[in-house]
């Protein structure tokens, strides 16, 4: 592409010097050089997505999920919380699931339970 560019420059500085019926003449050749340079450009484009078949732009989505990912991860290992307001959240935490697993009904039937917990969860709603 970069040569024919070249050529075509030097083409259009030549027709700047001819007169007349040369210069229509040059300026055909240049019409169908630029049709033939864009014909071939077409037609990479055309045998790289070939190549690529219709998912070949999916690489660079998931080049963007992965990007948004890792600001995700990044802003949630860069938290605002002290360390004595995440041990107060950790503390609340271990006794709610120890609480869950002293419950009797968790005990005598686990799955049960979580069932029953969540249809009363759907049904506030």
């Amino acid at each position: 592409m970069v040569k024919g560019t070249l050529k075509l420059k030097e083409i259009d500085q030549s027709i700047e010097k001819l007169e007349g019926g040369k210069k229509k003449g040059k300026q055909r050749k240049i019409k169908t050089l630029k049709k033939k340079a864009i014909d071939k450009a077409l037609k990479k484009e055309k045998k790289s997505k070939k190549k690529g078949g219709s998912f070949s732009k999916l690489s660079t989505l998931g080049d963007a999920l992965m990007e948004i990912e890792t600001k995700n991860q990044e802003d949630l290992h860069q938290s605002h919380l002290s360390k004595k307001e995440s041990q107060i959240i950790q503390n609340r935490d271990t006794q709610r699931v120890q609480a869950i697993l002293d419950h009797p009904l968790f005990k005598a039937n686990p799955l049960q339970a979580i069932q029953q917990h969540l249809q009363s969860q759907f049904n506030k709603n």
